[in-house]
């Protein structure tokens, strides 16, 4: 399946990447605000990163 990495989760990207979670896509996000990026991650089932280099593992990378 494909992978993807989806960079800022804030009110657009939170709902784009619970679009992508629901669809059952394996998903990684990044934030700034690591704390906005736990919680979306753990609300829509999606792993949360602390640095940009852990999203580099990607098919897709989305960024808002």
């Amino acid at each position: 399946m494909t992978r993807i990495s989806f960079v800022g989760v804030g009110r657009m990207g939170e709902r784009m990447a619970a679009n992508l979670a629901k669809a059952g896509f394996p998903l990684k996000l990044y934030d700034l605000d690591r704390d906005r990026a736990a919680g979306v991650a753990a609300d829509i089932g999606a792993h949360a990163t602390v640095s940009l280099a852990e999203i580099a593992d990607c098919d897709v990378l989305i960024a808002m």
